[in-house]
């Protein structure tokens, strides 16, 4: 079992419903079947979210890399 602050977060292709995505936080139990387009969204979100922490810890490197990365998956 993680940490309240360590949740287990699983994204993945739906398997059951094709054309959407499984999202998950926490235990499993409580998913969802997203779109492609939302989940691009929440992980830009996610990424605008961790490039704010890591400029308020001063590891702003970091971040222009991540954000390459995840460029070059797109």
């Amino acid at each position: 079992m993680r940490a309240p602050d360590e949740p287990q977060f699983n994204v993945c292709p739906n398997a059951s419903r094709p054309g959407l995505v499984h999202f998950s936080i926490g235990s499993g139990r409580d998913l969802f079947a997203i779109t492609p387009e939302l989940a691009e969204h929440l992980a830009d979100e996610l990424l605008a979210a961790a490039g704010a922490a890591r400029r308020a810890s001063g590891s702003e490197g970091e971040i222009a890399r991540a954000a390459a990365e995840v460029a070059r998956a797109r």
